[in-house]
């Protein structure tokens, strides 16, 4: 857009060349010669081939007709700008007048170059209005360019060469004359003369310009946006239906099908070609920034009488939800209820009716505030976010994409006129993330938080802001980062905190508490810019009641921040202020001349901190205990008494419910619920018929939640000593279990040492299996002394296969079946358990009597 003004204000005509069929990216080539080393470099090094290539442009006399573009239109703009960014510097050097101070202040020479009005003629040239984009404005208003006229009319040695008779025959870049003023080309709007061998690039002589301007004028009009840069008013007006059709129309003619039939992907990846493409243009109309109190709202309101045919207990109930978008910003725990301007689009909401395509720019939040989008109907809104934590690394991407954007308007991420594809975002490191709103669903944006997006379609949507206590400190950084950007603010947060500290009674606790901290910051800094201010010699001092003064009247004529505690001025020109930051730029008179503009006075303010502060000192002392009683060093706990002593004092008073009142409510209930769970578990250890048992593991993991506890229960040193005589058994085991040969009456002893803590042990079953062997051993004994018959005997050995092959079992066993075998003559009954054994047994086989039974082979 700047070298397009650029040949328009020199008099010629621009045109975008074309290369293959294609609009040419001349910043594209601008970035990559800068990349390459610069045009003498790229000359020098016949790098244009690799330009070309780097360009995705493969015909042969592409690198030839890039140098061409570049040499001609490129290049002479460069040297214009680099001339007259020389000039500016010398222009520096000159003593600072009141009437430069004023141009300044109001040109943006270094912090204000985004908020001025374009020139006239701007908008009126065909490849300017290609470029428009409609979107949603920003909340502010920007400034006036009808003063900035003003000035520039009288700025510089104009003036003298209106009385002066020969300067119409001096050349402003030689300093010489001419005798035939046909030698000299004159500027339309300076009429400032120049020679055309003094001009940079020369002018031919062969055609003169026609309404050529000089390269200060095409300078100071370069540095103003486009007229309407970014977005339009659209000149037709629509009633909603009138605006559906028209948008239905749109996407249906555009997809050649039904709009509720297209895919939400097929628009995103459609939206996303168009707006990487420079020969394709698609004009979309959106219904953005619809005060409420102009067109109504989506939602019902107090001051509206209910609907027909709807339920009045209904609509009351959605007109006094605090979810209605007209009640959220108004909220108690809000803010922005402090503030009494009705600020529309922050306290008062914002309706948008869009379209396909219909887009909103990457922007933050004024101020840094929540925002909260209800969806009220239509087609789905895309949205694209990036966290508030990585802004900066997101305006860096932004930047670095856009360098001479940023270099003339720094604050333009603040204008709602920026689109950059995420995929591109995410490539510089930086996340971003998406979501499709559907009807009913809300979209809330958190401080600093970048997002943008565009519309699926039809919709209406409503959108607020809203700031709970945790915003205050977010909100001061903000107005911080203002000052660095000359960006105007909507509202003072100065003014807003001393609102809010003068009726700190009524306020809730939690916000109190956050008042007091962000108060007291504010404070210390207005003590520190006061008494730098004495040192620079400012000793006069004159009240003033900022809050009464418009906005505009109050302003930083420097970084343009809303003044409200303090501010300088100058007897030389009373409607110039300074904030206390930016005293040394007020103007050239003596500062022992200036004077110092407060709203409070120092003690004033200092006093109500303390009143305030005194206020939460019962907090502040109980703050203290309950750190003692969490965190402290202490190796003696406090009890569950004294820490819900501590709980109560804090419901019983209304201390905020902070961070800290949770995490000691955490506590306590954490406490009391380990408490009642160490009931539980001592009263099972002692009921022998309950069947619910708890491992050893599970029991040490829970006596260390009890040991991790801030305060000591009286149940702990029973789970403890069940804990310890349940380690005690467990080793008791191991080594019972572990040894070879072991009495019954120690195996037993350990048994009931297991059984009397009624846990879930596993040690126990391998202690009943050893009993159990003792037991069968003792059955088979006795039953062989007291030669019972063969059929019992013959039950023993089958309990007998069951039990483990312990030396003392098989032993058992071994003479058992001798003892079978002597009872059943006609069977031999060998039970073995190894191949070995049947080997002995085959070698030694059993005695063989007489009358043993032949058997026939067949019976086998």
């Amino acid at each position: 857009d700047k070298l397009t003004k650029f040949f328009a204000l020199s008099g010629k005509t621009f045109q975008v060349p074309v290369m293959e069929k294609t609009s040419l990216d001349l910043y594209t080539l601008h970035r990559k010669v800068k990349e390459y080393g610069g045009v003498d470099f790229v000359n020098k090094e016949k790098k244009w081939s690799d330009i070309a290539l780097s360009m995705g442009l493969m015909c042969k006399t592409a690198p030839y007709t890039l140098k061409n573009h570049y040499d001609n239109l490129i290049h002479p703009f460069l040297q214009s700008q680099a001339k007259n960014n020389e000039e500016s510097k010398d222009d520096n050097k000159e003593n600072f007048s009141k009437e430069d101070g004023e141009i300044d202040s109001e040109t943006g020479e270094g912090v204000n170059k985004g908020l001025m009005k374009t020139a006239k003629g701007a908008s009126a040239m065909r490849e300017l209005k290609s470029l428009r984009f409609l979107g949603p404005g920003p909340k502010m208003a920007v400034c006036d360019g009808g003063v900035l006229q003003k000035g520039l009319r009288t700025r510089g040695k104009k003036i003298m060469y209106e009385f002066d008779p020969l300067a119409k025959y001096m050349c402003k870049g030689c300093k010489k004359g001419d005798i035939e003023e046909t030698f000299l080309v004159m500027c339309v709007t300076c009429e400032d003369r120049y020679h055309h061998s003094c001009l940079i690039p020369p002018l031919s002589l062969d055609a003169p310009p026609i309404n050529w301007r000089c390269p200060k004028c095409v300078a100071a009009e370069g540095y103003k946006p486009l007229e309407e840069f970014g977005f339009a008013q659209a000149e037709r007006e629509y009633t909603l239906n009138e605006f559906k059709a028209m948008a239905n129309e749109f996407k249906r003619n555009y997809f050649n099908t039904d709009p509720d039939q297209v895919e939400h992907s097929a628009v995103e990846q459609e939206f996303w070609r168009v707006v990487s493409s420079i020969d394709e243009a698609v004009t979309v109309e959106y219904g953005a920034d619809l005060h409420v109190i102009e067109h109504g709202s989506g939602f019902p309101r107090h001051n509206q009488p209910c609907v027909s045919g709807v339920d009045p207990k209904k609509f009351d109930k959605y007109a006094n939800s605090p979810w209605n978008l007209n009640n959220l910003p108004v909220l108690d725990d809000s803010v922005l209820r402090h503030i009494s301007a009705d600020i529309s689009g922050m306290k008062i909401p914002w309706m948008y009716a869009g379209m396909c395509f219909a887009t909103f720019c990457w922007h933050n939040e004024d101020h840094w505030s929540y925002s909260i989008n209800y969806l009220h109907l239509g087609e789905a809104k895309t949205w694209y976010g990036v966290p508030g934590s990585y802004a900066e690394q997101f305006e860096a991407a932004m930047q670095k994409a856009a360098p001479e954007l940023f270099e003339s308007q720094p604050d333009l991420l603040h204008q709602l006129v920026t689109i950059m594809n995420p995929n591109d975002i995410m490539a510089a490191g930086v996340p971003v993330y998406r979501t499709d709103q559907k009807r009913g669903e809300f979209v809330i944006t958190f401080p600093r938080a970048y997002h943008a997006g565009f519309n699926q379609g039809f919709n209406f949507a409503e959108a607020c802001n809203f700031a709970p206590a945790d915003w205050l400190v977010i909100g001061r950084e903000c107005i911080s980062h203002y000052s660095q950007l000359g960006r105007t603010c909507v509202f003072s947060h100065d003014e807003l905190v001393c609102k809010m500290a003068i009726i700190f009674d009524t306020l809730e606790r939690d916000m109190g508490l956050v008042l007091v901290k962000d108060l007291s910051l504010m404070v210390e800094a207005e003590r520190l810019r006061r008494t730098r201010a004495l040192k620079l010699g400012v000793g006069n001092a004159v009240h003033v009641d900022f809050e009464k003064l418009p906005d505009d009247e109050r302003q930083c004529c420097v970084c343009n921040t809303t003044v409200f505690l303090s501010a300088v001025a100058c007897p030389c020109d009373y409607t110039r202020l300074v904030c206390l930051d930016h005293i040394t730029r007020l103007c050239s008179c003596d500062s022992s001349n200036y004077v110092m503009k407060y709203q409070l006075k120092l003690d004033i303010l200092q006093n109500l901190l303390v009143v305030i502060s005194s206020k939460l000192c019962g907090f502040g002392s109980w703050t203290t205990r309950v750190e003692e009683a969490l965190h402290g060093k202490s190796e003696k706990k406090v009890s569950l008494r004294k820490l819900t002593e501590l709980l109560v004092e804090a419901k019983e008073k209304e201390f905020p419910h902070s961070e800290l009142v949770e995490l000691l409510e955490y506590h306590v209930r954490r406490c009391i619920e380990c408490s009642a769970l160490s009931k539980a578990l001592v009263a099972n250890c002692s009921n022998k018929d309950n069947p619910s048992k708890i491992t050893v593991d599970d029991l040490e993991l829970f006596f260390q939640e009890i040991e991790k506890l801030p305060c000591s229960i009286s149940e702990e040193s029973a789970v403890k000593d069940i804990l310890d005589k349940a380690k005690k058994f467990q080793n008791c085991a191991r080594r019972v279990l572990s040894m070879k040969d072991i009495s019954k009456s120690r195996v037993l002893k350990c048994y009931k040492m297991g059984q009397s803590l009624n846990l879930d042990l596993p040690e126990m079953q391998e202690l009943e299996k050893k009993i159990m062997e003792f037991e069968w051993v003792d059955k088979v004994g006795f039953a062989i002394d007291a030669e019972f018959d063969l059929d019992f005997v013959s039950k023993l050995a089958d309990d007998g296969k069951s039990l483990c092959d312990s030396p003392l079992v098989e032993k058992t066993k071994i003479k058992l079946n001798k003892y079978i075998s002597e009872k059943t003559p006609d069977i031999a009954i060998v039970n073995v358990q190894s191949i070995a054994d049947m080997e002995g047994t085959i070698i030694r086989g059993p005695p063989i009597r007489r009358g043993v039974r032949q058997t026939n082979s067949n019976d086998l």
